[in-house]
């Protein structure tokens, strides 16, 4: 009896103790969510990242029936070459901008950084217009020579967004990156459309690129010089924080760069190979398979972080983990199969019959 009566007590005791880990978790998640938390943060960023992206994939049956796939690779091009050369054109200094405990050594690292991308652009834009014709053509980009001045004016452009989104994250200006995210998709958008309606092609694509950035880049250092004024530039604190903060140079900057290359060098080789058109299928596709991965990675982290913050209190987080992954792996199959199966049919229907070959691509890419 007494026995049995140990067994009665500790069935109610389980299950106090499992609402109590529920509750617990809740209560973590709801102050993970407060106003003005990392989370709220995140939320931000990602939320005007997210809407910018439909944006952009809105406009896609339309730019897909005003550019031709030539046109996207000769975007594809450009993309690239400005992506790789972005990577060493302020020598990453504008990733410190957050890290110093006064405002006016992080005002001296973003003077700093807009210094060396000044000299930088300064020195290519020469380089380009003493040797345009064998530097181009030694990477294969030969369709780029007669846009070759937006090639500075677009690192410049990518350049001081990030400079100035560098500042504003450390202003905690999280809103209003997420709302430059959107000046830059519907700039960058109606400068595409715009132009290409005057038949002004691939110039308008390229050219969009550019405007989305320059918004952004106007957007936020409009509103954070009015709040902290123009950075110094005395010679003593620029050359203090170049020092303290060297290793951004000496070694982020080789890394990022091997990476920009890792990622960008596929269309030069499809180019040199095949030619634009065959790089234009590539990079279409790719924007377009982006969009899913995109949205059901963040949807899936949010009920992520519910799930796993109450399995850690009752003790099986490992196998919430495992089972969540494993749905995971089930939801991501269901795109890559459909896109597998009629990937072709969807890109014709969607974005026009000459877009057929950019869905074969996708149907292969789509597993990667």
């Amino acid at each position: 009896m007494e026995r049995s009566h140990g067994n009665a007590n500790s069935s109610p005791a389980k299950k106090g103790s499992g609402e109590q880990c529920i509750k617990t978790g809740n209560n973590l998640l709801s102050i993970f969510l407060t106003k003005n938390s990392i989370a709220n943060s995140v939320l931000l960023l990602t939320g005007g990242t997210a809407i910018a992206q439909i944006i952009n994939i809105a406009s896609m049956p339309l730019l897909s029936r005003i550019y031709s796939p030539s046109d996207f690779g000769v975007l594809a091009l450009f993309s690239a070459l400005t992506g790789i050369l972005l990577e060493i054109s302020n020598l990453r200094y504008y990733g410190a901008i957050p890290l110093p405990k006064k405002d006016v050594f992080a005002g001296s690292l973003v003077m700093l950084s807009f210094i060396i991308q000044f000299v930088f652009i300064s020195l290519l834009a020469i380089l380009l217009f003493l040797a345009k014709d064998p530097l181009l053509r030694l990477i294969s980009s030969d369709l780029l020579m007669p846009y070759w001045p937006l090639i500075p004016i677009g690192i410049g452009a990518m350049g001081s967004y990030l400079i100035f989104s560098q500042w504003a994250v450390r202003e905690q200006e999280f809103s209003l990156i997420a709302k430059t995210k959107l000046v830059q998709s519907i700039s960058g958008i109606l400068t595409k459309l715009f132009m290409g309606i005057l038949g002004l092609r691939p110039l308008g694509l390229l050219l969009g690129a550019i405007v989305s950035q320059a918004g952004g880049m106007i957007s936020l250092g409009n509103r954070l010089i009015r709040k902290k004024g123009i950075p110094g530039a005395d010679i003593f604190k620029l050359k203090r924080v170049a020092v303290k903060y060297r290793k951004f140079p000496l070694f982020t900057t080789w890394q990022a760069l091997l990476n920009s290359l890792g990622r960008h060098i596929t269309p030069f080789f499809l180019v040199a190979c095949w030619g634009p058109q065959v790089a234009g299928y590539f990079a279409f596709s790719l924007q377009i398979l982006h969009l899913p991965a995109y949205f059901v990675g963040k949807a899936m982290s949010q009920v992520f972080v519910q799930r796993a913050s109450v399995a850690k209190y009752k003790g099986n987080l490992q196998e919430s983990s495992r089972n969540f992954f494993k749905v995971l792996l089930l939801v991501g199959m269901f795109p890559i199969l459909c896109l597998g199966l009629i990937a072709p049919e969807i890109f014709s229907f969607v974005f026009g019959p000459k877009w057929h070959m950019a869905g074969v691509y996708a149907r292969v890419l789509s597993p990667w």
